[in-house]
């Protein structure tokens, strides 16, 4: 017998051939409009911020890094860990990574520095960007893969989170401030068409039964998460893009 399929009431969502950086700002009439609030301190991103600030990261990791006497120059297809708590700066991180046509690999704040290897290694990363309460954790990660404090040291971009930079070890850390700032991508690299199959996340398990596995998600799947939450109809202070304060 067939099996019955359910489909929704709601209209298909498209599967867009571009990158989720493209598919979301590309509406220039939503640029002024609210995105993030930080309700700790007050300070606020529209979208124009938010893609400015990407842009701006995204020159920095392919133009920057390598400047600051780190082992290799970031280029297209190269995956960075991404090591941080829930942040203000975390959205800016993530679109900053699309931007400069990276891939991202998103680690749990809650790893210890050999679940943390585990995913370094698997990934291929060549950089992280860590949060500065973050830093030993990641450190120690670096340490046990051999790496030196100071070659250690020059593969991390840290940004400040609760934890002052001058309570962390005299190494030299490449800060977020120092690649940010220095120009700007005219535009985000493209994913068009075919282009668009190439991986964007590696997420990671929960390593329950076993070390955590890998799971790619492809340019084409996560460029329709913009268009689940229809970005132009929230109207919430802490959703995603909202039009209004409520």
């Amino acid at each position: 017998m067939a099996p019955t399929i359910y489909k929704s009431s709601w209209p298909s969502v498209p599967i867009v051939q571009e990158s989720i950086f493209t598919h979301i700002f590309k509406n220039t009439e939503r640029q002024d409009r609210l995105a993030f609030i930080d309700a700790a301190s007050g300070r606020e991103f529209t979208q124009r911020d938010v893609r400015d600030h990407a842009l701006s990261l995204g020159h920095g990791l392919l133009h920057e890094v390598y400047k600051n006497g780190s082992c290799a120059q970031l280029r297209r297809g190269d995956t960075i860990m991404v090591f941080s708590q829930n942040h203000f700066l975390f959205p800016v991180l993530i679109f900053g990574t699309f931007a400069a046509g990276l891939r991202a690999t998103l680690a749990s704040s809650n790893s210890s520095p050999s679940e943390l290897l585990n995913q370094w290694k698997d990934s291929m990363s060549k950089y992280i960007i860590a949060s500065s309460s973050l830093v030993s954790v990641a450190l120690k990660m670096l340490e046990l893969a051999g790496i030196r404090p100071e070659d250690a040291a020059k593969r991390m971009i840290v940004f400040v989170d609760g934890v002052s930079t001058e309570s962390l070890p005299a190494l030299p850390f490449i800060s977020y401030e120092d690649i940010t700032g220095k120009g700007m991508l005219k535009e985000e690299e493209k994913f068009p068409g075919e282009q668009a199959n190439e991986t964007a996340l590696l997420c990671y398990s929960s390593g329950t039964s076993g070390l955590p596995k890998g799971v790619e998600v492809w340019i084409t799947l996560s460029s329709p998460m913009g268009s689940f939450i229809d970005v132009g109809k929230i109207s919430s202070p802490t959703g995603l893009f909202p039009q209004e304060r409520t």
